[in-house]
């Protein structure tokens, strides 16, 4: 997966779409030194030229980023309990195996 946006990027895109709403895509992402599809969706998921905060696009980016799994086993639910421990099960290799 590639790195996210920084912040400082967003600013940046922002800037630039304030200072001329006719921006292409390509000259943002020439300045940013990242792809143009890259800014054209940052921009459209956070509301478009005329609306895109970068504040705001920040603020969502923090909440929809990965947080952990949820432990999938409770606390010590891996542990080998003691009749498997003394059982003589050796798998399908057999005994011959062991020794």
């Amino acid at each position: 997966m590639a790195d996210a946006l920084t912040a400082s990027e967003r600013e940046d895109i922002h800037t630039l779409l304030v200072e001329n709403p006719r921006v292409s895509w390509a000259e943002i992402g020439r300045n940013l030194d990242r792809h143009p599809t890259t800014i054209a969706r940052e921009v459209a998921r956070n509301g478009g030229r005329t609306a895109y905060r970068s504040t705001k696009a920040q603020q969502r980016c923090d909440q929809q980023r990965r947080r952990p799994r949820p432990r999938q086993l409770e606390p010590g639910a891996h542990t080998v309990n003691e009749s498997s421990k003394n059982s003589d099960w050796a798998g399908h290799l057999g005994r011959s195996a062991l020794t």
